[in-house]
């Protein structure tokens, strides 16, 4: 198993905007076994629309559940009234979303070669960095709503992105329409109310950094 690393990676953290604590950013500890992907069954996610196809890689759970309950124990520290995250009791990164796939991509590949081709590359074998931790916020009906991750760096599903757009455009598919690096890759560890995304103005990148992740 080998854990990604870059230098510049390092140095961009330094620069937390700091928003959410009250101090310092809060360091959250991170087994190194949810790097340990590469002999987790690769899943097909197929469905109906909107939301029921996408590419994913998956995770083990335990991992991202720790950090999960480090984030309970620090709100509920600063805010004793705090409920638990809610959580979907997996871990994934999601490679091509729902809406990708739905507005992009199916009129010329359809997602069971997308799996296939998943399969080929070696998807579930895919190393990736994890930055930091990121938080978004949005308002969900008119209520402050929270969504925590894990933010996410990876040259190889970065690649696969990219190998993904040349069948498309090979296929006659408008080289406009889908973009491989307009990409976010994050590991979802909790939410308030619901998982927030780009369509609620929440980007998951490492602007939005608010912890610290050590592996441990």
């Amino acid at each position: 198993m080998k854990i990604v690393t870059n230098f510049y990676v390092s140095f961009i953290l330094l620069f937390f905007n700091l928003n959410l604590w009250a101090y310092e950013p809060p360091t959250f500890y991170l087994s190194p076994s949810v790097h340990y992907t590469a002999n987790i069954p690769f899943q097909a996610h197929i469905g109906p629309a909107p939301n029921g196809s996408y590419l994913a890689m998956t995770l083990p759970f335990a991992p991202i559940n720790q950090v999960r309950q480090q984030i309970d124990i620090l709100l509920q520290k600063n805010n004793p009234t705090s409920k638990n995250l809610k959580h979907r009791g997996e871990a994934h990164i999601t490679v091509i979303t729902p809406d990708e796939y739905e507005n992009e991509l199916k009129d010329i590949i359809k997602m069971a070669e997308i799996n296939q081709l998943a399969i080929k590359y070696r998807l579930q074998a895919a190393q990736f960095a994890v930055l930091c931790l990121g938080v978004g916020t949005a308002k969900l009906k008119a209520v402050d709503a929270f969504t925590y991750y894990l933010v996410v760096f990876s040259k190889d599903l970065l690649n696969f992105r990219s190998a993904l757009k040349k069948l498309f455009v090979a296929r006659g598919g408008n080289p406009q329409v889908f973009n491989p690096i307009h990409y976010y890759p994050h590991i979802t560890v909790g939410f308030t109310i619901d998982d927030l995304h780009e369509k609620n103005g929440v980007i998951k990148d490492i602007k939005s950094c608010q912890g610290k992740i050590v592996y441990k």
